[in-house]
């Protein structure tokens, strides 16, 4: 038998589902959607557009720690940590969008060119996008999640 009793894939899956569909109060798991939907909301603002890859990656995840119900969430993409907290001096550091005209010109000189040259563009994108959304809107999502845990 390859698995201990009780410690199979599915076994952990049920325990997992079983956490935040059933052990998960109600208002708390409200609350941390809404202050996800909040962040996120900001920092989809600031989220750089080429393919959509990036923003379509957007999830968050809430799990128990002992006493404490965590919420985080992140845009989950290969190249994500890259383009949001670049390396200093690193290819992607002083990323900044490029419009159609800009990208045109530049890609016809590759050695100038970073990305792939298909999709959209955001004219507002910037790194460090979800940082900018908590300073923006963070003081506004802990209120917004107490608001949703607060006793009826």
């Amino acid at each position: 038998m390859p698995f201990k009793p009780g410690k199979t894939p599915g076994d952990i899956a049920r325990k997992i589902n079983k956490a935040l569909t059933v052990d998960l109060p109600a208002d708390i798991e409200r609350g941390l959607f809404t202050m996800y939907t909040t962040l996120a909301g900001t920092a989809d603002f600031y989220v750089p557009v080429d393919t959509s890859t990036l923003v379509k990656s957007r999830s968050y995840r809430v799990r128990h720690n002992g006493e404490k119900w965590e919420m985080t969430y992140g845009y989950y993409t290969d190249y994500a940590a890259a383009l949001h907290s670049p390396k200093e001096g690193g290819k992607m550091d002083n990323w900044k969008p490029m419009d159609p005209y800009e990208r045109e010109w530049r890609t016809s000189n590759a050695s100038n060119f970073v990305g792939n040259g298909t999709g959209g563009w955001n004219p507002n994108a910037r790194q460090g996008w979800m940082n900018i959304a908590w300073d923006e809107v963070g003081d506004d999502a802990l209120k917004n999640f107490a608001r949703m845990i607060e006793p009826k």
